[in-house]
């Protein structure tokens, strides 16, 4: 019984919020007091949720022009399961399918870093490089993969990618049993062999999702439906955080993967059977029905996207600066044949030297080829873009990190230096974020929508990286909640705006390729942070130690400092960025 306690406390969460949100919606809908009926269900929930229903219904429909800001917040972050329960049935299935698949990737990401610890045999370092492969993959892969779902349609491209992340599901909860633990060893070739297939379903699964709310939504539900998207992935996000505790403690975290691998099949049987070739047809009709037609005419500019406009872009800027062009490649040449020398050569007498685990050993212990990559990355966005809008994007670097922590870093953090309670159900921590974000950005973005776009940012990643300070207090229930929360106000403030920022400071005719290669730092985001996490790890929160001999203070020191050069580096440069941006509207 003590081990189910954590699933009554999260659905007792869940009954909390529905009844809470339940009662301010119908109060409003009614027209009565929707503050005070919030209040009242925020003592009694249930009490107050059943007579709110017996309220007599407005005899005049309220516009929501109408409606105050507690109430525009509260039918902000109801409406999207409102609007589920009308809804076409092929969308509907997409939904479902969203939220299952939402649920089982951040379930199995929360707990892979230690299923590579204690079933694969790898060190905190090699585990932090598995899951950046696997995140930082996931989004290379969206970026050639993104447009199946264009060649193959919908309803394929979600069944080919749900069966390739089946495959890579399996394959890594049967590693342990079917190979030799230890770094290269089979099992760890196996778990990499269903890192792959991960990677290349979810690199189709994710793009197929957004098109085929645009393929099933009007230019009027379009809203409607990434809102219901957005809301059910942050559901399903929290989800692992009360069903991964029980089922790990009674037959551990492969049991838990077999659970996610069945979750898998299920949404492969809703895509195939709810999403059937009937309900995409109906759909569509009625679309193309309620669409004026031309409203279906795109323009070339718009049709072409993704890689093949970045490339398209690329090769102009090579036509117009040669010179440019040529020293970046001698630079790269220079890179590579270091990297070369520093693998194949000065490696092994480094390490035969000095294998003490120290800074200089750990340097020398990882794949430069790693660094060749970003330093391509960032030379590939500098060529293409300009120097304050690098700036920009690669600034937010530092505080970004703290996203990546969330599977890297907590998952190892509340296990190992908590004990009791947290420690024992450590995913229902790492998975809070989730559900916080679900209820914090429509408040968040209510209360500072007609703020500066760039003193949001400069105040959104202050409040985000500031908490990180807190941790340096030492693990403490209070101090990690505080964190958890705090974060999540930081993160509502400053992430709705940041591509608002980078389509404002675009130039013309640049705005499409800006916003796609805004998501490259946070590739190269989650590559670096996977670096160098597990090596924190090691040293300060290490695994088999006593809680009383770990030293998790001084690593969130490091991590704040880390992070809040982020905030630092955008109050530094707002005179320059906003004379680049008061130009560029002036001109």
């Amino acid at each position: 019984m003590n081990d189910l306690i954590i699933v009554f406390v999260g659905l007792a969460l869940i009954l909390y919020i529905f009844f809470v949100l339940g009662t301010a919606r119908i109060a409003v809908t009614r027209s009565k007091n929707g503050i005070g009926w919030f209040l009242f269900s925020l003592i009694l929930p249930p009490i107050a949720f059943l007579g709110a229903l017996r309220l007599p219904k407005a005899d005049i429909k309220k516009e929501s022009a109408d409606n105050s800001f507690f109430e525009n917040i509260v039918m902000d972050l109801t409406q999207p399961f409102i609007d589920l329960a009308g809804t076409s049935q092929a969308l509907l299935g997409l939904n479902i399918s969203y939220v299952l698949e939402g649920l089982t990737y951040f379930g199995v990401l929360g707990l892979l870093a230690i299923y590579f610890n204690e079933y694969v045999g790898l060190d905190d370092i090699r585990a932090g490089n598995m899951l950046g492969i696997l995140t930082g993959g996931i989004t290379l892969a969206m970026l050639f993969l993104g447009a199946t779902v264009d060649w193959i349609g919908l309803r394929k491209a979600l069944l080919i990618a749900l069966v390739l992340m089946l495959v890579g599901r399996i394959l890594i909860t049967i590693a342990p049993e079917v190979g030799v633990s230890g770094i290269w060893n089979s099992a760890h070739i196996f778990s990499m062999l269903g890192i792959l297939g991960i990677v290349l379903g979810y690199g189709i699964y994710q793009p197929a999702c957004y098109a085929g709310v645009k393929q099933l939504t009007t230019e009027k539900t379009a809203a409607m439906g990434y809102a219901m998207l957005y809301a059910l992935m942050n559901l399903g996000g929290f989800l692992p955080g009360i069903i991964s505790p029980p089922v790990r403690k009674s037959f551990g975290i492969t049991g838990v993967f077999w659970v996610y691998a069945v979750l898998t099949v299920v949404g492969i049987a809703v895509v195939y059977f709810v999403i059937s070739k009937k309900a995409m047809k109906k759909a569509q009709q009625e679309q193309e029905a309620s669409e004026p037609e031309s409203s279906n005419v795109k323009s070339d500019e718009e049709e072409q996207g993704g890689f093949k406009l970045l490339l398209n872009v690329f090769l102009d800027k090579v036509k117009s600066n040669r010179t440019p062009a040529m020293s970046a490649g001698v630079f790269l040449i220079a890179v590579l044949f270091l990297a070369i020398g520093k693998e194949f050569i000065f490696t092994s007498a480094v390490m035969e030297i000095n294998n003490s685990g120290t800074w200089y050993s750990y340097l020398f212990s990882f794949n430069w080829f790693y660094l060749l990559g970003v330093f391509m990355l960032c030379g590939f966005i500098l060529f293409i873009t300009d120097l304050r809008f690098f700036y920009f994007v690669f600034i937010l670097i530092f505080v970004q990190t703290l996203f990546a922590h969330n599977w890297l870093t907590l998952p190892m953090y509340t296990s190992r230096a908590f004990e009791g309670f947290v420690g024992d159900n450590f995913e229902f921590f790492v998975n809070l974020n989730p559900i916080l974000i679900f209820i914090l950005t429509p408040m968040v973005t209510a209360l500072t929508s007609k703020k500066d776009t760039y003193n949001m940012m400069i105040l959104g990643t202050f409040v985000m990286a500031a908490p990180t300070f807190i941790l340096v207090l030492g693990p403490n229930f209070n101090t990690l909640i505080a964190y958890l929360v705090l974060m999540t106000i930081g993160e509502a403030m400053w992430q709705p705006r940041f591509l608002q920022w980078v389509a404002e400071i675009a130039p013309k005719g640049m705005t499409g390729v800006y916003m796609g290669i805004g998501q490259f730092p946070w590739f190269l985001t989650k590559v670096i942070t996977s670096l160098y996490s597990g090596w924190f790890l090691m040293n300060y929160v290490p695994q088999d130690t006593p809680v009383s001999e770990l030293n998790s203070e001084t690593m969130w020191f490091f991590y704040a400092l880390i992070a809040m050069v982020s905030p630092i580096g955008l109050v530094l440069a707002k005179g320059w960025m906003k004379k680049g941006f008061k130009t560029k509207h002036e001109g």
